[in-house]
């Protein structure tokens, strides 16, 4: 697929390559596995021209790495230590997976209903991406009407005043979150998620030969590394 002159990947693309990358860190075992896994599902985004969500995901597994290093070895932060190194592994299938949120609903149910999953599951998948972007839209915008108000302006005015600015962001944040859930609820109403039939979607969902080569090369290099990791350690 192609949006203003970037090659998109076809969802099942994203999806598959997830899975693989998933297993994959379950089954490494060196560091420099990992992040040579890392670098590959960077390369995955720069091909389809999202250079500052990469540059998102290279800056978070650099904090997370220098995080877990100057962790390391420390008796008090061995669970924490575990936490940051899940977390920086699991960059790695989240990096294939970045961008579907921004898809149309009706292409993801599209992709869905062509993967035989059920409709429910595609509909809460879609309500669940579309959930967490719409909060953090609703909590900017709280925490610019209190700013306008003189409430939360610098850092050291949030922190001595913790608790009211607690309560004066969470209250509204619940009320939007009822109103949003509301909304939703009513978006997939509208499109028949109680209705036992197919439904026709109007988004073209194409396999192409650049979605083949996608899938293939990336597939290779990310089992190809566990080989290399077995027979030479990479100790060349």
């Amino acid at each position: 697929m192609v949006r203003e002159n970037k090659f998109i990947t076809d969802i099942r693309v994203n999806v598959i390559l997830a899975i693989i990358s998933s297993i994959a860190i379950l089954i490494y075992k060196k560091e420099i596995t990992f992040a040579i896994a890392f670098t590959v599902s960077i390369v995955f985004i720069l091909f389809q021209g999202q250079y500052r969500k990469a540059l998102n995901f290279a800056s978070a597994f650099v904090i997370l790495f220098i995080l877990s290093i100057l962790m390391a070895g420390k008796s008090g932060l061995a669970t924490l230590w575990l936490f940051t190194t899940i977390a920086r592994h699991l960059l790695i299938p989240l990096s294939f997976l970045q961008g579907i949120s921004e898809r149309s609903i009706g292409e993801l149910l599209e992709v869905c209903h062509r993967l035989h999953l059920p409709k429910s599951f595609g509909v809460s998948a879609i309500v669940l991406m579309r959930f967490f972007p719409t909060i953090k839209y609703e909590l900017n915008t709280i925490r610019g009407a209190l700013k306008f108000r003189g409430i939360g302006i610098s850092l050291f005015s949030t922190l001595f005043h913790l608790p009211k600015n607690f309560y004066l962001t969470l209250i509204p944040l619940l009320i939007r979150t009822v109103r949003i859930s509301d909304e939703i609820t009513t978006v997939a109403l509208t499109r028949g998620i109680d209705l036992d039939r197919d439904i026709v979607s109007f988004s073209e969902v194409k396999w192409t030969n650049k979605n083949t080569v996608f899938l293939i090369v990336f597939s290779i290099v990310i089992s190809s590394l566990k080989i290399i990791e077995i027979k030479w350690g990479w100790q060349f």
